[in-house]
Parts: C-alpha cells; structure tokens; sequence
C-alpha cells in the first residue's frame, strides 16, 4: 500500500482533475522522492518558536540554507509563524506521526504535526503548510484530517497555513469524516483506474512539498 505524507496528500487534494491525474501517475511510474523544499524551515522556525533556540542563533541557521529561493521562503515563514504564535507557548513532539487508510484499503496517508499548542483550552497538533501552489483551504485540510478525527475531540488535529496565517479545524467529526471519504474515493478510483491501465502498482515512497517555490 502507498503512503501519501500530510502535505503531498493535501497538494493532491487541491490540485484540478488533470493535475491530479499527472501527479498519482508519477507515483505509478516511481518517481524518486524529490528534496523536501520546507524541511529545514519546520525543525528551525519550531525550536525557535517553542524558545529552544533563541532568535540570533535561529536567524544565524535560516540564512545558513544555501538555496535562495528556500532560504527566503524559511524566513518569511519564520516571521509568519512568530506572529501567529503571537508568544503562546508550543510543545515540540516526537515520534508523533499517525497513519490512516482510505475507504477501500488502496492508499494511506501520514500525519506528520510539527508541533502542539493550546486552541481554546485544548491541546491541538498541528500540520504546517508553506507551499505557494496550490493554495489549501478548508476542504484540503478537513479533507485530509477527517481521515484522523475522532469523535471525542475533533479538533485535536489541524493545519496552519502560514501563507495566510490561517489554521484549519474540523467543524464535526461526522462531516470532517464524510469529506474525507468523499474525497479519498476520487482518488481511490483514479489510482485503481491507473494501475489497471498500466498493470503496475505506484511507487511506496511517502512525499511532501516537492518543488522549489516561494
């Protein structure tokens, strides 16, 4: 079975019909894992945010990444993360990510939280998302977190777009759920479509941000 990490999922999720269809035929034919363009940024801008790490020695590891385009995109999201922190306190996790199946048993997808903090007295983890394009929404990210929710505290789980500082909650376990189904069975059937096409199984490598954008 195919494992889908929290971002490539998500990316899937929000890209049009003939997009999507490009990308689930390239786990088909095994395209290697690309460089996770956002890696760097999460494990910085969290020590930091979470006062592990001061802000001299932060910015010291921020302009330390030898890509321009992903230097500059780890210090925007340095600044925008800081500001929706807005000084709360966070818990760094470890040994956290949790995984889920589809409807059907053909594909899983990870959730990968890069840190915890406190929504309305409640722990909530959550999932940062930096990527340009395409853009995420609610429906990207209930999409994906209904996979996950619980019924006792759906909104334990979220995703914070630090492209418009926006964090992402299911509303209802139940409707987190039907969305997601809805959507995991689109994919379902694209990617049982496919493999019947091309008589191959897709690749079982997890993915994540891919390309370089800022």
């Amino acid at each position: 079975m195919t494992t889908f990490g929290t971002s490539a999922y998500m990316k899937l999720l929000a890209l049009n019909p003939q997009p999507r269809e490009t990308e689930i035929r390239k786990r088909f034919a095994g395209s290697k894992r690309s460089y996770d363009f956002h890696k760097a940024m999460r494990k910085i801008v969290t020590e930091y945010v979470s006062g592990r790490v001061d802000w001299s020695a932060t910015e010291a590891r921020l302009l330390a990444i030898k890509k321009p385009a992903e230097r500059t995109s780890a210090i925007s999201a340095a600044h925008a993360l800081m500001n929706w922190i807005n000084g709360r306190p966070i818990k760094l996790l470890q040994k956290a990510d949790v995984q889920a199946a589809s409807p059907n048993d053909i594909f899983s997808v990870r959730f990968s939280p890069d840190f915890e903090i406190e929504i309305a007295g409640k722990p909530t983890r959550i999932h940062i998302w930096n990527t340009i394009r395409p853009p995420i929404a609610a429906r990207e990210s209930v999409g994906m977190l209904g996979l996950f929710v619980s019924d006792d505290a759906p909104q334990s789980m979220g995703v914070l777009s630090l492209r418009s500082e926006e964090l992402f909650l299911p509303s209802s376990a139940v409707r987190a759920r039907e969305l997601a189904k809805l959507l995991a069975l689109d994919i379902e059937k694209r990617m049982s479509r496919i493999a019947a096409e091309s008589g191959t199984r897709p690749s079982k490598e997890d993915g994540s941000e891919r390309r370089p954008e800022i």
